[in-house]
């Protein structure tokens, strides 16, 4: 603590920090601009080691691990254990041009050696500024703490704060499975690349899509000449869509597709659709492209929300080498000289395949593999399922529950998961609320739906009247209550009262409130708001969805503590901004970036979300509410 008359005073060798109002020290480190609390408040130099490089091969070309001195032409190595300095135009036959570095025990690297800052399995000590070896971030491992690097988990793999473990993220899930999808259909898409770029080349289909005339694209296309329609574990391809990335018909933070899906069997008419991609992640198409798409479902039931995982020749080539035996055959049998295409599978939210879609010269050995959420608008027939067989009622298939769906634009979703306990009694309860879903906005619609595999009960009565029952896997019961209503509702499983509520529906005038049973979860009960946003055009139009995410039960280790975490998972420049009484931020700035701190669980804490330099959401919360917990805000795509 600082002395003195009026308390500034720091013994020798120790500086104040104004803010904090305490006195700290360095202890053999030079003081940076950093704040105090910032693991890079103080730093010092280190010597730099020098290693001579050895001159390797001739010019024309250097082999694996060398490289080309652009003076003289020739190729040289650096010594293993050291690294070649970029910034450097020395003579490699001096000693300033390789730098030891990396190495267990030894000096990280420099950002002029263009590579990480240590090797594999090791981790930067920015404490000691030496590499370190470190049992973190393996695939359900324990992540990595702050003082031990930065991210916490391997690449690939994200934190799962709840079980503290390092686990796949979802977009390296999705892309396994569309990966794995691609290996077992390779063929038969190889088989329909000649046909899609003859379509494609088209200048009658070319002109029909980009006049918004589908059904005259359709005219232009044989189908005759599409060759097999049956996959190889063979279930039938129903219908070919010939589609055109329409660039005026981008939408807000995404891009738009238009065109026909044709009927194979002939029996029904060419339907219209309209796709739209909700992530702003590099596509094939350019405006006025064609794609080719082959379908399982007919026509008129290819809508309706999926993701899409996108590959193009490098990705297909990558996957050959991974994928060996006969899968990876089939894959490098794709990537040939002149095989200039993109491949994009579809999925349902459930991960069944839906089909794929071919998009000729989209670049040779540009490189894509992104993970997509779209949704596609068809003239729907809800009396028939995907294969074309009629539905009656009560036969319809569960609503999948392996995430929650992107939904974006200027209405706002909330979520929250309960987490219950009653003896041995326990599970989860999804409440959601989507604004803006309803038209009449005297009126809330309230829909309850079992996703178990056990009888559980909601009971939902609105002064003793109107009880809303799901009782059995994949029901659903749904009801219109007048905005003005009060909302009493009590959760029911195997005979016993797990949760009662109530409230106010004039708050969610307009919306569709939705109570979800889920799989069993545990005792941990947790907290998440979704929220999606959409900014003034006047403030750039930002458009995106950030998740709120609290740990009730325990979490940071330490009752008087509260950690807060921010992860950046867009693929733009977004920042967002923690204030605590206007001292201390925490900033994730660009793609991947985390930032994670621990606060006094007294904090009073202010949160300003800004999106392209718009604020875009203000929040503050109390955080004596979270003592002992973990916080995190993570920002989704685009």
């Amino acid at each position: 603590k600082p002395t003195g008359l009026i308390g500034t005073d720091c013994r020798k060798g120790w500086f104040l920090d104004i803010g904090l109002g305490k006195c700290y020290s360095c202890q053999g480190y030079n003081r940076t601009l950093y704040p105090v609390t910032h693991a890079r408040a103080c730093s010092r130099l280190e010597p730099l080691v020098k290693a001579q490089a050895a001159r390797r091969g001739s010019p024309g070309g250097c082999p694996d691990g060398s490289f080309q001195h652009l003076l003289s032409s020739k190729c040289y190595r650096c010594p293993a254990g050291s690294y070649r300095n970029a910034n450097t135009g020395a003579d490699p036959t001096t000693f300033n041009a390789c730098t030891v570095c990396g190495g267990l025990g030894g000096r990280p690297c420099p950002v002029t050696t263009l590579r990480r800052s240590c090797d594999e399995n090791l981790a930067e000590d920015f404490s000691r500024g030496i590499c370190i070896a470190v049992a973190c971030g393996k695939e359900n491992g324990k992540p990595c703490t702050i003082a031990e690097r930065i991210p916490s988990c391997d690449t690939g793999l994200v934190e799962d704060f709840l079980k503290n473990r390092c686990v796949k993220s979802e977009t390296r899930k999705r892309q396994e499975i569309a990966a794995k999808k691609l290996a077992e259909i390779a063929s038969f898409v190889a088989d329909k690349v000649g046909y899609a770029t003859g379509v494609a080349q088209n200048p009658n289909v070319v002109q029909a899509l980009n006049s918004d005339k589908p059904e005259a694209a359709a005219q232009s296309v044989s189908t005759a000449a599409v060759g097999g329609t049956t996959l190889p574990d063979g279930a039938p391809i129903r219908t070919m869509t010939v589609g055109a990335t329409v660039g005026a018909k981008a939408i807000v933070g995404g891009s738009a597709g238009a065109g026909a899906a044709i009927d194979f069997t002939g029996r029904l008419p060419v339907y219209a659709y309209v796709t739209a991609d909700y992530d702003i992640s590099l596509g094939f198409g350019v405006a006025g492209g064609v794609d080719v798409g082959f379908w399982v479902c007919q026509a008129n039931k290819i809508g309706g929300d999926s993701w899409g995982a996108e590959f193009g020749p490098k990705d297909i080539a990558d996957f050959a080498k991974v994928l060996k035996g006969v899968e990876g055959a089939s894959l490098a049998n794709m990537v040939k000289p002149g095989l200039d295409v993109g491949v994009t599978l579809w999925f349902g939210y459930d991960n069944v395949f839906q089909g794929f879609v071919l998009t000729p010269s989209v670049g040779a050995g540009i490189d894509f593999g992104g993970v997509v959420w779209a949704t596609t608008a068809v003239q729907d027939d809800p009396t028939v399922g995907c294969d074309g067989a009629p539905i009656h009622a009560g036969t319809q298939p569960a609503p999948p529950t392996g995430g929650i769906k992107p939904i974006f634009g200027s209405g706002e979703q909330f979520i929250q998961d309960i987490a219950y306990t009653n003896g041995a009694i326990h599970g989860s309860i999804r409440q959601s609320q989507t604004r803006d879903a309803v038209a009449d906005k005297a009126l809330t619609r309230v829909c309850v739906v079992n996703s178990t595999a056990t009888p559980k009960r909601i009971t939902h009565s609105a002064s003793g009247v109107n009880h809303l029952v799901a009782d059995s896997e994949g029901s659903e019961s749904c009801a219109n209550f007048p905005a003005r209503t009060r909302l009493n509702f009590s959760f029911v499983d195997d005979g016993k009262v797990v949760r009662s509520d109530a409230m106010n529906l004039d708050a969610y005038a307009g919306s569709l409130v939705r109570f979800e049973w889920l799989s069993t979860v545990g005792t941990d009960q947790t907290f998440v708001q979704d929220i999606h946003y959409q900014a003034p055009v006047v403030l750039g139009g930002g458009t995106g969805r950030l998740i709120r995410h609290f740990r009730v039960d325990g979490g940071s280790g330490n009752p008087a503590i509260t950690r807060v975490c921010m992860l950046n998972k867009t693929l733009h420049g977004k920042t967002l901004e923690h204030q605590v009484s206007g001292v201390g931020k925490l900033i994730a700035a660009g793609k991947d970036a985390e930032s994670c701190a621990n606060f006094a669980a007294a904090t009073r804490l202010e949160l300003r979300f800004r999106d392209r330099g718009s604020t875009v959401r203000s929040d503050a919360m109390n955080l004596s509410a979270y003592a002992g917990d973990i916080v995190r805000f993570t920002w989704l795509l685009d």
